[in-house]
């Protein structure tokens, strides 16, 4: 008899051991899915927050653009009277400016153009990108390079008159790596042009290249274009920039749209 008494005690003491194991694991399951469900959430958060961040700066690349150069090392450029021989007949002179009138045309300059280089000289990317397009000249026998940030964005960098290229199409690239080389023309020194162009709504924006040069960058070259012009002024005796009415070194204008 005694010994039915303790085993009838001993299993309602196992029941009730029982029953508050259950309770525990019934108490905690809740605690640990909400725990789950918002760690889950906080992941979804994060991922969105990402996303957004990744999105915002897409955004802010669209939005602007950024040089570290201007296309070559600027002492490459020769401050000579010979250059300017046909200024007079023809305009022609050794360095164009972003938003003067194009001689013998009634539209603005939508780029720089360095037209008194050295043979040896190298033009370099200022960005890192994608070498988006290539467009050989037939009459000039040389090529224009179009280069972005990315394929397809609003912002390129084109570079007229190159020869011996070191890119192709569909190229990544770095800034300060070497695209090619600027072309002879008839007064027997070399030239290209570096234009910016943003397309947008199906509108074409030039945009001046100093303006959009990096602080650092924009102070020191600059004066260094502010520099070129009065050493062609003082070399010609000619007044051949307005450089009081520019409104950043070499540009007249930060900006303007299709002629």
């Amino acid at each position: 008899m005694l010994t039915k008494k303790i085993a009838y005690i001993s299993l309602g003491i196992l029941s009730i051991a029982i029953l508050i194991a259950v309770g525990i694991l019934i108490f905690i399951k809740p605690s640990v899915s909400v725990d789950s469900n918002n760690s889950n959430l906080s992941s979804k958060d994060s991922s969105s927050s990402s996303s957004q961040s990744s999105n915002s700066e897409v955004e802010k690349t669209e939005d602007s653009l950024e040089l570290k150069n201007l296309g070559t090392d600027l002492s490459n450029l020769i401050v000579d009277n010979n250059v300017l021989r046909e200024y007079k007949t023809n305009g022609i002179k050794g360095f164009y400016t972003f938003g003067e009138k194009l001689p013998g045309k009634n539209v603005l300059n939508p780029n720089f153009e360095f037209a008194s280089l050295r043979s040896s000289t190298k033009v370099i990317s200022p960005i890192d990108g994608v070498v988006a397009f290539i467009r050989y000249q037939e009459d000039s026998k040389d090529s224009d390079v179009f280069i972005q940030t990315f394929e397809g964005s609003i912002w390129t960098v084109s570079f007229d008159h190159l020869i011996k290229l070191e890119v192709n199409k569909g190229d990544k690239i770095s800034v300060g790596e070497v695209i090619g080389y600027p072309n002879i023309q008839g007064n027997g020194t070399y030239r290209f042009e570096i234009q910016i162009n943003k397309d947008k709504d199906g509108k074409t924006s030039y945009y001046c290249p100093t303006f959009l040069l990096e602080s650092n960058a924009r102070e020191v070259l600059g004066k260094k274009i502010t520099d070129i012009e009065k050493s062609w002024e003082s070399v010609s005796k000619l007044e051949l920039y307005s450089i009081e009415k520019e409104k950043y070194p070499g540009c007249l204008f930060e900006s303007f749209s299709d002629q």
